[in-house]
């Protein structure tokens, strides 16, 4: 469902995002370590057509949606518990900074709809993420270390839409590769071949 082409103007449409603006989609549960406050605060250093979309539900949405300033209350969409394709077929980019990631479903699923992802860079014990292990260092998207460099990450996805087309191209060719039901079969089939010397029944 996350691999077949979405619809992307609809839902740009329904936030009031034209064509040329810059979205940011997140899809988390809204919990502290998932620092989805910086986004929130991200948003002030961007482009003025820029708009985030948060996609899940959690204790902490009452603080998040009271940290909206209000001139950017009509750019920060809360979309609730809802099924992600269509806000990432709506997406530019995929942003989720948490500090604690196993192994980060959503940024798979993001990758396969071809957005460039961002997430924190793996360095224990305070960041224990697996980002860079599902979206790679420049190739699915940018890692960084803090909140300055997340809002310069950004900044950069914002300004430079050929990058972004590039990286998520690359990021739909890497999810493509690993993280479709057909490459795990085939990865537990290799791995069966080689742990136990046992030929994959078909």
């Amino acid at each position: 469902r996350f691999a077949t082409p979405a619809p992307r103007a609809e839902p740009r449409a329904r936030i009031g995002a034209d064509d040329g603006a810059f979205v940011i989609v997140t899809v988390a549960r809204m919990v502290r370590w998932k620092n989805l406050d910086w986004l929130v605060r991200a948003l002030a250093h961007l482009p003025g057509d820029s708009h985030l979309v948060l996609v899940g539900d959690g204790p902490e949405r009452a603080s998040l949606e009271a940290a909206v300033r209000p001139s950017l209350r009509e750019r920060v969409h809360f979309v609730g518990h809802t099924p992600p394709g269509s806000w990432l077929a709506a997406g530019d980019a995929f942003a989720l900074p948490s500090t604690i990631e196993s192994f980060g479903v959503a940024y798979a699923e993001a990758m396969l709809m071809g957005l460039p992802c961002i997430g924190l860079r793996y360095a224990p014990p305070d960041v224990l993420s697996s980002a860079r292990e599902v979206i790679g260092a420049g190739d699915g998207g940018l890692l960084v270390g803090d909140e300055h460099e997340f809002v310069r990450a950004l900044e950069l996805l914002a300004r430079d839409r050929a990058l972004r087309r590039t990286m998520g191209q690359r990021a739909k060719s890497i999810a493509s590769r690993r993280y479709t039901g057909d490459s795990y079969a085939a990865f537990l089939e290799q791995l069966v071949s080689d742990v136990l010397g046992l030929e994959p029944q078909v």
